[in-house]
């Protein structure tokens, strides 16, 4: 036996094996978002937090379309991981977490049906080494959304022509209701199944209604979206966020850039294999009709969204089409195990160097230490009042810092400045807050604020993270820079103001 037949029978001993793959991947995922489990929680985590612990779930459902914007699912979630106690940031992630990794063995399962664990593993090494992998750890609903997509996943291929069909149906069904209370527009990855379903139909000429089924009634769960549209179409974002056409085809070259490097080095060590190994390799593999609809039906989500957010006047974030993300992953990943001819040695090559690669993007660098708040200028005029420029910054200061400074904490509303200055009235509602937060520090109408405090601080960057400082350098207050600080807080400056120069 050659060294290169040894190296082939370890590779499909391995890829026979896919329990003992998924261990490592579940060690590196734990490798991957240590740094990050437990920093701060910010503006939009916040809000998920304090909704989570409203009094009563009535509360809870009723708070959601005054202050946040997404289904009840991930809030009822993380209610419930917090009841456990602990840790409150480990507690307010934790479904995010679980979601995310369960979502990645989505893929896996997907892929491994395919190509194999080996190639599977480098599909999800390629996921998690684009940056979206930040939203593991993000207590916001992209991991639950994930993780209720891979739950589809898992039971696509046994739902469509598996042994166990009820259990395999039940979780489609689950999945796709999960998916509709995570976030508003989930229903736009659900349309893709159905692509596929109907490939499927015309290929069998015959209707599959059991599977019709378990993908069309979840959708009537949607009426929850009914109050969240209401209350949004009165928003007014920033422009720069409002969402376009050409924001699609940037985010989707965005995932193509983030991820050439291991789909690159994949593909050189990959096809070098398998062009080694030729003799030995399987029978050629290719896309079946229905895992096309399905794989290129999940790149059309960002055009759509894009389009009726630009007639709508609606921001986009490439987090609001993260489902997209691994699905072109796992298309990519596909086509060069097919070209490869799903060679194992090739895939375990590919799996290797990926997940090799991983730790050098460590995207959740920790930043300075959770002590290094504002003890670096608390002496600095104590007397005086600190206003945050931005609204994120002064939700987490007066969650995570001490009562005296908190004591002299504000955040400023004015709706005519808002629109003249940032060009939006997003942060207008902090008032609201306040009634159903536990908000420690004060907000205020500036008017009310400028009457009685001439001189005072402020927390900001002059040209982004809100309107006051822009405000003031405009209508002639005087601004002076006390300094940069090392600090988990974003927009790291501090000025003194006096109204009065």
């Amino acid at each position: 036996m050659t060294v290169g037949d040894r190296m082939e029978k370890w590779a499909w001993w391995l890829d026979r094996r896919p329990a003992v793959v998924v261990v490592l991947l579940a060690t590196i995922y734990v490798f991957l978002i240590s740094g990050a489990v437990f920093r701060h929680l910010w503006f939009d985590e916040l809000h998920t937090f304090y909704i989570a612990q409203a009094p009563g779930i009535r509360q809870l459902l009723a708070e959601i379309p005054l202050m946040d914007m997404n289904p009840p699912l991930s809030y009822l979630l993380v209610r419930a991981s917090l009841a456990v106690g602990g840790n409150p940031e480990l507690g307010a992630r934790l479904p995010m977490i679980l979601g995310f990794f369960l979502g990645s063995m989505g893929m896996f399962a997907f892929v491994v049906r395919r190509a194999g664990s080996l190639w599977a593993a480098a599909a999800v090494g390629m996921f998690w080494f684009s940056p979206f992998i930040a939203y593991a750890t993000e207590s916001r609903p992209y991991g639950v959304l994930l993780g209720a997509f891979g739950l589809m996943l898992l039971c696509w291929d046994p739902a469509i022509d598996g042994g166990r069909r009820t259990w395999a149906l039940a979780g489609l069904a689950a999945g796709n209701a999960a998916m509709i209370l995570s976030h508003v527009y989930a229903p736009l990855w659900v349309l893709p199944f159905w692509a596929a379903a109907l490939i499927r139909a015309w290929q069998a000429r015959k209707i599959d209604w059991p599977l019709w089924f378990a993908l069309v009634l979840p959708f009537g769960l949607a009426f929850t979206y009914l109050p969240m549209l209401r209350n949004v179409a009165g928003s007014i974002p920033p422009p720069g966020f409002v969402g376009s056409p050409l924001k699609a085809v940037w985010f989707l070259a965005r995932i193509f850039l983030e991820t050439v490097i291991p789909l690159i080095a994949a593909a050189v060590v990959g096809c070098a294999i398998a062009l080694w190994r030729r003799t030995n390799s399987p029978a050629p593999a290719h896309f079946r009709g229905d895992d096309l609809a399905l794989l290129l039906g999940w790149l059309v989500p960002p055009l759509v969204i894009n389009v009726l957010a630009a007639q709508r006047n609606v921001q986009f974030y490439d987090r609001h089409a993260l489902l997209t993300v691994p699905m072109l992953c796992m298309l990519l990943m596909l086509a060069l195990a097919f070209e490869c001819r799903t060679n194992r040695l090739a895939g375990a090559a590919a799996g290797l160097l990926i997940l090799a690669l991983l730790p050098s993007q460590r995207w959740f660098q920790p930043g300075p230490p959770q002590e290094a708040r504002m003890s670096d200028f608390q002496h600095i005029r104590p007397d005086l009042p600190l206003v945050t420029n931005s609204a994120l910054t002064f939700l987490e200061m007066d969650r995570y810092e001490d009562p005296a400074l908190v004591a002299r904490l504000y955040y400023l509303v004015d709706l005519e400045s808002a629109l003249r200055y940032d060009h939006s009235n997003l942060t207008e509602g902090m008032p609201t807050l306040t009634k159903y937060f536990p908000i420690r520090g004060t907000v205020s109408q500036y008017s009310d604020f400028a009457a009685t405090h001439r001189r005072f601080l402020v927390w900001g960057v002059l040209d982004q993270g809100g309107w006051l400082l822009r405000k003031l350098k405009t209508e002639g207050a005087q601004v002076n820079e006390i300094g940069k600080f090392d600090s988990v807080y974003a927009f790291p400056q501090l000025f003194e103001v006096n109204l009065d120069p």
